[in-house]
């Protein structure tokens, strides 16, 4: 019985270890994906607020 006892134990602590590495996998994969949509997005904004500011510049040259 002891036996048995010891292998579910190892059993459980097999699927334990494998869990938390796959969690681990998953967590960098989703790190991974959400810096490359964090860096699109705000070079989207960056340049956005570039061409904004010479949109708001280009009347006030015409107008003095």
């Amino acid at each position: 019985m002891h036996i048995l006892l010891e292998y579910a134990c190892c059993l459980l602590l097999a699927a334990i270890l494998a869990s938390m590495l796959f969690t681990a996998c998953v967590m960098g994969l989703a790190l991974k994906r959400g810096s490359q949509f964090l860096v699109r997005t705000s070079l989207k904004l960056m340049l956005g607020v570039t061409s904004l500011r010479v949109r708001w510049m280009a009347p006030a040259s015409r107008d003095a």
